[in-house]
């Protein structure tokens, strides 16, 4: 199975190529990583071709939200019940206690960095 769609097009002798993910999720993330390997078919091997420029662009996407919403104050008709449901889903957040989310709760700058910190993967736990 084809992991990427490729297409490369030459304009004044530079080629450009540039390619898609095909449908690839990927639930467990922790310790995924994606390589990207350039192999210049019937070109030199010799390190004597130099890419001038390259450029990765990443977009991740919002999980689709559970059927039943985890928060009592948080209903599905509520516009950010499926972010607030990502966040849950990911151990980003447990919310604020009592089986609710309190969504319109002052958030301190301490919350934050333990949001940011989660979401980023800012956190090793076996490095010392």
């Amino acid at each position: 199975m084809d992991f990427a769609d490729v297409s490369t097009t030459v304009t004044n002798g530079c080629a450009t190529t540039t390619s898609n993910l095909i449908n690839h999720q990927v639930t467990e993330n922790a310790g995924t990583a994606f390589y990207v390997f350039i192999n210049w078919m019937n070109g030199p091997k010799d390190g004597s071709v130099r890419w001038r420029h390259a450029e990765v662009r990443w977009h991740r996407s919002v999980s689709p939200p559970p059927g039943s919403p985890t928060f009592a104050d948080v209903p599905p008709s509520d516009p950010g019940f499926q972010y607030i449901e990502a966040l849950v889903a990911s151990g980003i957040t447990a919310g604020c206690g009592g089986g609710n989310y309190c969504p319109d709760a002052t958030l301190t700058r301490r919350q934050m960095a333990v949001f940011l910190a989660k979401a980023l993967g800012l956190y090793w736990p076996n490095t010392p």
